[in-house]
């Protein structure tokens, strides 16, 4: 239980270092929509993390 919490927050970290990076890389990081695609993604893993829960 606890080991896919940290499964799915390693995820969000991850992912979020990726995007950021790929911001970096193709300049596009003082675009707001960067940001909001950042939180997207991280609402995505969080719901993924929810029913996962629920499940058990």
């Amino acid at each position: 239980m606890i080991e896919q919490i940290l499964v799915f927050l390693f995820l969000m970290v991850i992912g979020s270092i990726f995007l950021i990076f790929r911001a970096l890389v193709f300049r596009e990081l003082h675009k707001k929509n960067t940001y909001v695609f950042i939180i997207i993604y991280n609402i995505f893993i969080l719901i993924v993390l929810l029913k996962v829960l629920l499940n058990f």
